[in-house]
């Protein structure tokens, strides 16, 4: 049984990326690269409104969790920010490609690229930004398809590392893309809930 075992862990393919060195000082890291994302858009950074969240998104990211992390909650919240620090800590500390895209974006490639589509479908590892801004539905050479929901069963049957940012609550979900779908996220999907006032004025 340790042979086939064996066997069947060499068939699942690559492991969602995990952080495996410099633990102690991801949060550190994730903070900086935020900081520099709300620099970059002449914000103000206020350390006590997104703390909580960072250090959850370090524990996702050094932990064995999920495969997939949805920020999700109110507008302007800082979801996106913290999506896009991730991914710059990843990009500029380890060396890791993530594609970046938006769930409009997505939909677009569905339409008018079926290679661009499938390559962000099938990417190791990536971010999708502000999901339930897109159209449910497109036509793609002659046929109607669900872009968004296309790419959560690929990636869900895959299991590769996904990052999502939504507005969107569970209810929100279950109705807009259907109890099954609903049910893949709650599976796949750690979640960090932002409850605090939007920092855009």
């Amino acid at each position: 049984m340790v042979a086939y075992r064996q066997a069947l862990e060499e068939g699942k393919g690559v492991q969602r990326f995990k952080i495996d060195k410099y633990i102690e000082d991801i949060p550190a890291l994730i903070e900086e690269c935020y900081k520099f994302q709300v620099d970059y858009r002449r914000g103000i950074y206020s350390a006590g409104e997104v703390k909580t969240m960072i250090e959850q998104a370090a524990r996702w990211l050094v932990e064995d969790r999920k495969v997939g992390l949805m920020l999700y909650g109110e507008v302007g919240s800082g979801k996106s920010t913290l999506a896009a620090a991730i991914r710059q800590m990843l990009i500029v500390t380890f060396g890791q490609r993530i594609e970046k895209v938006t769930a409009l974006e997505l939909s677009r490639a569905a339409k008018d690229d079926r290679e661009a589509f499938s390559n962000l479908m099938n990417c190791k590892m990536l971010l999708i930004d502000d999901m339930g801004e897109e159209p449910t539905m497109v036509k793609s050479y002659g046929n109607e398809i669900s872009p968004f929901v296309e790419t959560i069963y690929s990636r869900y049957d895959k299991q590769r590392f996904t990052i999502i940012t939504t507005n969107l609550l569970d209810d929100e979900i279950k109705e807009i893309y259907g109890v099954r779908v609903a049910d893949r996220f709650n599976e796949m999907f750690d979640r960090i809930y932002f409850d605090n006032k939007s920092f855009r004025k």
